[in-house]
């Protein structure tokens, strides 16, 4: 059986996930144009923490695409440059959503004893 060469998107994946243990690296992944066949961008995401959540809240107060850049800019272990997203709407948009979802907290739970 032959061993599948790893892309360079995937050897960086595997060292920033060596590197970082026990944490976990997350990935982005950012259609650059609205088509299915589109290219895309690929960002490796440390955890977002509460001071990096409320920085992008008050940038998206007045521009949500900054925001998201800052965000995504404090976050970034690798992947793609994060400038791929500037005076891309569509893009940032997209990322804008998936840093939405990255951004929602574990669930608890509190019971009654």
């Amino acid at each position: 059986m032959e061993k599948k060469e790893l892309t360079p998107l995937e050897k960086e994946l595997k060292e920033l996930i060596e590197k970082y243990k026990p944490a976990k690296v997350y990935t982005l992944t950012v259609p650059l144009e609205d088509d299915e066949d589109s290219k895309v961008a690929t960002f490796y995401l440390k955890w977002c923490d509460r001071k990096t959540e409320e920085m992008m809240e008050k940038h998206a107060r007045t521009s949500r695409e900054r925001a998201v850049i800052m965000g995504i800019t404090a976050l970034r272990l690798g992947g793609d440059d994060v400038s791929i997203l500037s005076n891309n709407e569509f893009a940032s948009r997209a990322a804008e959503f998936g840093l939405a979802q990255h951004m929602k907290p574990a669930k608890a739970e509190l019971k009654k004893n």
